[in-house]
């Protein structure tokens, strides 16, 4: 309940702080963006409906590992990690407050989002590991590789801003929410002595229930097609 009040209250404290810089919603009917953010790179295509509310069509790609080597809590190995994700969305705008901010709720389809962890044992003076009365290679080892999967769909919730730019056809936009996930799929596969028994996978799986918010902040390139003055 507390990581939800607080999702709730930056989100607010955002529309606030940014209120006097960026305006309200683009009216243009049709409207075409290119976005960077923390759900990768992104196309989408904005349409004005009635009564104010547009609809936001979109892709984002997470195409590329984003790997880093660090220490594992046990010193016997090193931990790579990498994301891989990408998905198609339908949102829908709203604006609030004299279009100070728009109010945005929809859903995202993931056909993928992947976090790896490849445990490999670590370079050592030793040629020769003990686990209890037993003695390995890092060779017999192996490398343990970890795979948390979120696939399906996870709905949004999220505030959006933009600012004119000096041709009225362009603008800057930017997306502040989070999708609410639901307990992913652990997997685990080794090519040696290391490895995790069911008991270690049904474990990470109930450590991993608490992380329920996937936080998204995004800066978009709009391009209107007809003028934003009317």
């Amino acid at each position: 309940m507390k990581t939800n009040t607080l999702i709730v209250f930056m989100l607010l404290l955002t529309g606030k702080s940014l209120g006097q810089w960026l305006g309200g919603p683009v009216y243009a009917k049709n409207n075409l963006s290119a976005q960077v953010g923390t759900q990768g790179f992104g196309i989408e295509y904005f349409g004005q409906l009635p009564a104010q509310l547009g609809v936001r069509i979109g892709a984002s790609f997470l195409p590329f590992n984003t790997s880093a080597i660090v220490q594992s809590l046990s010193h016997y190995t090193n931990d790579e990690l990498s994301v891989k994700a990408s998905n198609v969305r339908l949102w829908l705008d709203y604006p609030l407050f004299h279009q100070l901010f728009n109010v945005v709720v929809g859903g995202s389809y993931f056909f993928q989002a992947t976090g790896t962890v490849s445990s490999i044992p670590n370079d050592s003076e030793s040629t020769r590991f003990s686990f209890g009365d037993r003695q390995f290679t890092k060779e017999e080892l192996g490398t343990l590789t970890t795979k948390v999967r979120w696939k399906g769909l996870k709905p949004y919730a999220g505030l959006s801003f933009f600012h004119n730019l000096d041709d009225q056809r362009f603008a800057l936009t930017l997306d502040a929410g989070t999708y609410f996930l639901n307990s992913p799929k652990v997997s685990s596969s080794s090519t040696g002595a290391l490895y995790f028994d069911e008991t270690g996978i049904q474990t990470i799986e109930h450590n991993m229930r608490g992380y329920q918010w996937l936080p998204i902040l995004q800066l978009g390139f709009r391009y209107s097609f007809v003028s934003n003055h009317f």
